[in-house]
């Protein structure tokens, strides 16, 4: 019975130990969203991850929460103004939100976007369909159970 006990302990042990990426949702200890409305059209996006996040993780999470906002204020699509990623970056990690665990670019990521949203056609190539966002990386978003 003791060795069975010890097993278990140790199994809920390592478990305990194995670290997971930020979830999305709204801003808590553990990473996540925050959102500040500067202008009607206006945007700011931060997206905080842990030790186990990695870049390309949260720079997808702070694409898809401009593309929700852009969505809930009746926009279609947006474009980014400012902020810590460029829209090259955000394209990529759209593309691959989840690289391998080989990439170790896991150091607390802080990834801060200003989006401006616009109704109707795309006003630049540059702009992001909210939409097409939102249906692309909304299989891969990890949110809490």
């Amino acid at each position: 019975m003791t060795a069975r006990l010890l097993a278990v302990a140790a199994l809920f042990a390592l478990v305990a130990g194995c670290g997971a990426p930020s979830l999305y949702q709204p801003m808590n200890l553990e990473g996540g969203y925050g959102n500040t409305r500067l202008a009607p059209d206006t945007f700011n996006v931060v997206f905080q991850g842990n030790g186990h996040t990695h870049r390309a993780t949260a720079e997808a999470y702070a694409l898809y929460r401009g593309a929700e906002l852009t969505v809930e204020a009746g926009f279609d699509s947006f474009v980014v103004v400012g902020g810590t990623a460029n829209a090259t970056a955000l394209r990529e990690a759209a593309r691959n939100p989840f690289p391998p665990s080989a990439d170790t670019d896991t150091d607390h990521p802080m990834v801060a976007i200003t989006i401006r949203a616009f109704r109707g056609e795309q006003p630049s190539p540059q702009a992001f369909n909210a939409r097409d966002v939102m249906r692309e990386l909304g299989p891969s978003i990890r949110r809490p159970s």
